[in-house]
């Protein structure tokens, strides 16, 4: 479909004519199909999106850490795995836990190490540097 030099595409529709569905109300999810599918409805999604998490419920945040919550606050499940291992209550001042494998859901212990973050923040820089010079060649 080629324009012509006065003709314009605005993507509205010109005048008198009418959409194919004006007046029609919105039936993507119709209250039947809920009652038919219980998969469909929003509580049985959250329990199973719980339940791809694994034991226990809990979410996967932005950074795509697995978390849970305790008394209302945001715990990460690797530092509380570290940490319920190594019998301590918190992590020492300018340490993390690092994932050794890099999969951010793995928090098997033996999976986990403390480090200093700076010492984490050159590890990854290195692994990130390596990573482009794999991809450029």
């Amino acid at each position: 479909m080629s324009l012509r030099k006065n003709q314009t595409n605005s993507g509205s529709f010109k005048k008198g004519v009418e959409p194919w569905n004006k007046g029609k109300k919105c039936d993507y999810v119709k209250q039947s199909n809920l009652q038919d599918n219980p998969a469909k409805k929003p509580e049985a999604r959250q329990k199973m999106r719980l339940a791809k998490l694994g034991k226990g419920s809990g979410w996967i945040d932005a950074g795509g850490y697995r978390c849970k919550s305790v008394d209302g606050k945001k715990v990460f499940i690797h530092q509380d795995t570290w940490l319920k291992h190594n019998k301590r209550n918190r992590l020492p001042n300018g340490y993390i836990i690092h994932h050794k494998d890099l999969n951010r859901k793995n928090n098997n212990i033996k999976n986990l190490k403390l480090m200093l973050d700076l010492d984490h923040r050159k590890l990854h820089a290195k692994l990130q540097n390596n990573m482009i010079g794999v991809n450029r060649v």
